[in-house]
């Protein structure tokens, strides 16, 4: 992250206190990034202090974009909390989702290991909806360490299948400088030789 003073650190900070919601998830995704580049290294006093405003627009940024594990246990256990409406339960959902497409908290750190925990892990890759699997698998696609413990034949498919998805996403048809056009046939090949790479690499 790029080194800020302590003085300039608490400035941001009650400047993002008095932020509307909207400015604060603009500056958060800008932090983001920079914990990116750092490794994870982040404020946690701002982010903290940033959860007690209790706003629903800001605990969406600190999911996406923050670094603190508690912070972001604190808010996928809020997602996995019953619905109180359709509405609600959308919102909660979308609050696991940032949370599992979470780039700001590195590998090194445990992640996402140790924020949601492997049997939550196991959830999402076996039983959860597609969309929260693959906002796990969007953000990276994860050694073959990551993933070997939640697999087997049941879940092999599906992983496959998961893969191919990211490749569409990353390499459209229309993604300029491609040799040849994307097609189902030699996305699916990709797919295929990810995952071999992936669960049978020696």
């Amino acid at each position: 992250m790029a080194s800020l003073s302590e003085h300039e650190e608490r400035i941001r900070e009650a400047r993002l206190l008095v932020s509307s919601p909207e400015v604060v998830c603009a500056e958060l995704k800008r932090y983001g990034e920079e914990a990116v580049d750092g490794f994870g290294v982040g404020d946690k006093e701002l982010e903290r202090n940033l959860l007690a405003r209790g706003d629903q627009l800001i605990n969406l940024a600190l999911a996406e974009y923050g670094t603190d594990r508690d912070i972001l246990g604190e808010l996928y256990r809020r997602g996995l909390a019953d619905p109180t409406s359709p509405l609600d339960g959308r919102y909660r959902q979308g609050l696991r989702m940032a949370v599992l497409a979470n780039r700001a908290t590195h590998e090194l750190w445990g992640f996402p290991k140790a924020v949601i925990g492997e049997e939550e892990i196991r959830r999402v890759v076996v039983d959860a909806d597609w969309s929260e699997a693959e906002a796990l698998l969007r953000t990276r696609i994860p050694a073959k360490n990551f993933w070997s413990p939640y697999t087997s034949v049941r879940t092999h498919s599906r992983l496959s299948r998961m893969i191919a998805g990211v490749i569409w996403s990353l390499c459209p048809p229309q993604t300029p400088g491609l040799k040849s056009p994307m097609t189902p046939k030699r996305v699916q090949t990709s797919a295929t030789g990810i995952f071999r790479k992936l669960f049978f690499a020696s």
